[in-house]
């Protein structure tokens, strides 16, 4: 009975942690690389929300599952795989809590012929960075 009782306790006390954060994106910035013809770019640009869920993983707000996992500590972060609509993404999501405030990492490698094998080569690659601010929910 003391066993069940802990063992319960335990339980409880691990989903009491989770979290659940929206974070917005407010600068961005792509590169390609250097042999491509298109120059690196940086904007102020409002955009994507993302909806991090300490347990789950991550998602966009146009997606319906959770994607990755997390680790959280005095930061959290986030790590994983994505299918889009226009390439797979080798996504990166690190939130501040203390300061309420993200950094996010994207390698894209856009949709070509190259895909059906599993290569992607450094012509078809993106990577983009985003940084933006969160609310814990």
């Amino acid at each position: 009975m003391k066993k069940s009782l802990l063992f319960a306790a335990l339980l409880l006390s691990s989903a009491a942690q989770a979290e659940t954060w929206v974070c917005e994106q407010v600068q961005t910035a792509t590169i390609r690389p250097t042999f491509s013809d298109d120059r690196p770019s940086a904007e102020r640009k409002s955009g994507g929300t993302w909806i991090i869920d300490t347990e789950k993983g991550f998602k966009t707000t146009q997606q319906d599952i959770y994607e990755g996992v997390c680790q959280q500590e005095r930061m959290i972060v986030c790590g994983g795989m994505l299918s889009l609509s226009g390439g797979d993404f080798v996504s990166q999501i690190v939130i501040f809590p203390e300061i309420e405030s993200f950094f996010m990492s994207l390698s894209i490698y856009e949709k070509d012929g190259q895909e059906l094998l599993g290569i992607h080569t450094a012509a078809d690659t993106r990577m983009l960075s985003a940084a933006g601010t969160c609310t814990k929910i």
